[in-house]
């Protein structure tokens, strides 16, 4: 799987922020694909995320110097008060328990200073992937509770207002149904053979050039303090 091949995230974020010579908080950085762009602009990131295979795997993919990779969740932000000029939240949100989101916004607004700017990049409601998720339960399944929840989340910051909203989608490649399945259905083997076969029956239409072609609405929220 190739996600996101023309850099859509960092074209969005850079149009509309200037994160350069910033220094960065990624929350839910995972495997490092928006993390490795962000680097190329910034002067410092600092990548979070609770999952440590998945930070092992960015740190073999990304050696920038200006690149710092932390275990931790995104309700526990142990930096100091003001270091920050930027946080990123980069589809990472909707994943923390909904009294969570409160805290992270809370610590993240302590961490960044005056002029500083909270950036929230959440999954939209279409697209490709995302009805594939919501069908077959193939990646995060259907995550349209968890969505709702962020979105309150955002909208009830207290100090903070949302200067911009910015809509884009980004897109997937897989080889095949094979790379498809590997990638986001691990356990597919176990799965039934009719899901198997409706899940090659949806991919058929995605196939674009001898591969599978996939995309997913996003959306950006700019948070300023109010």
């Amino acid at each position: 799987m190739i996600l996101d091949p023309y850099g859509q995230f960092i074209k969005e974020i850079t149009a509309h922020c200037d994160i350069s010579d910033k220094t960065i908080l990624e929350v839910g950085c995972g495997h490092g694909r928006i993390t490795r762009d962000l680097a190329r602009h910034a002067r410092r990131v600092v990548a979070i995320d609770p999952d440590e295979g998945a930070l092992q795997k960015a740190r073999t993919q990304i050696n920038a110097e200006n690149v710092v990779f932390l275990r931790c969740r995104g309700e526990l932000l142990p930096f100091p008060e003001g270091w920050f000029d930027m946080v990123v939240y980069s589809l990472s949100l909707h994943h923390l328990a909904q009294d969570a989101m409160r805290v992270s916004f809370n610590e993240a607004a302590g961490l960044l200073g005056e002029h500083g700017l909270i950036v929230v990049i959440e999954p939209g409601e279409d697209g490709t992937l995302i009805k594939a998720e919501e069908r077959f339960g193939v990646g995060d399944g259907n995550e349209t509770g968890e969505k709702d929840a962020a979105r309150r989340a955002i909208a009830d910051l207290s100090g903070w207002r949302i200067g911009k909203t910015v809509c884009f989608q980004t897109c997937f490649h897989f080889v095949d149904q094979q790379d498809f399945l590997e990638s986001l259905l691990p356990d597919y083997k176990s799965k039934s053979p009719s899901l198997i076969r409706a899940i090659g029956d949806y991919l058929a239409d995605c196939t674009e050039h001898g591969r599978i072609v996939m995309h997913a609405d996003r959306r950006m929220d700019i948070l300023l303090r109010a």
